[in-house]
């Protein structure tokens, strides 16, 4: 099954970024995604190739580190709903959801910054070309921010939803912090911010290393921005979803 959108709705993505963009915002995300178009035309078969033979790529700098910074800051996590999440086998972090309503995917123009970056046609057609499916297949998402600090961790584990899903880095902090994600065929990954992995996560039992605190970085935070995607015939019930008509 697969519904059409509304003919503005991709131009309603792009325009709505935010409520009152200043001139020098608007002109990085034009940067931005011009990036990400090249990518697209560029080198999109590589990623799907990586992507298709061990259900983990990562894209890097498809952002600029400028854009992910004013793109954290329109996010203040004190007074965000978050629910702190305790693993029954280890490991804790903070999950910070953005929207988990199942809307239909070809009517959701998202109603924040991060919903309408991950929801734009040119992030759309690159991460659905390096998965291998039309934006037509999209059925729903979910978007969520996770947010680790010294210490915390995600335990070894399959997702039990979703068929892929996108994950952008906002902020990491060096490499001696630790915060890598790991997955069971022996791929180590460090996501840098601008850096976007996409992955078959339930796929492959894949897990993070803990956050550690250095002397120069006592306080070290890793944040990451989810959206996880349902395919028509995948791993969601289309009951589920409220769909255009």
């Amino acid at each position: 099954m697969s519904v059409s959108p509304p003919a503005d709705l991709e131009a309603l993505r792009i325009s709505s970024f935010f409520n009152e963009p200043t001139a020098s915002l608007v002109s990085g995300i034009a940067n931005d995604l011009e990036f990400v178009r090249r990518t697209n035309i560029s080198r999109a078969l590589e990623f799907h190739e990586i992507l298709a033979a061990s259900h983990f790529v990562t894209v890097p700098k498809i952002l600029s580190t400028r854009l992910t910074s004013e793109l954290l800051a329109n996010y203040d996590f004190s007074a965000m709903t978050g629910r702190f999440i305790q693993a029954a086998k280890g490991g804790d972090w903070t999950v910070h959801m953005i929207d988990e309503t199942l809307s239909s995917f070809h009517v959701d123009t998202g109603s924040e910054p991060l919903s309408q970056l991950q929801l734009c046609y040119s992030m759309i057609s690159l991460i659905c070309k390096i998965a291998g499916v039309l934006p037509s297949d999209i059925m729903t998402t979910k978007r969520w921010i996770n947010r680790y600090r010294s210490g915390e961790y995600i335990t070894p584990h399959k997702d039990t939803t979703g068929d892929f899903q996108s994950v952008l880095c906002l902020a990491a902090p060096p490499s001696e912090c630790g915060g890598y994600i790991e997955t069971e065929n022996g791929h180590q990954i460090l996501l840098q911010p601008g850096d976007m992995l996409i992955s078959h996560a339930s796929e492959v039992r894949h897990w993070t290393t803990p956050l550690r605190p250095t002397s120069l970085n006592p306080q070290p935070v890793r944040v990451t921005a989810v959206c996880r995607f349902y395919v028509f015939g995948g791993k969601d019930p289309l009951s589920a979803v409220a769909f255009y008509d």
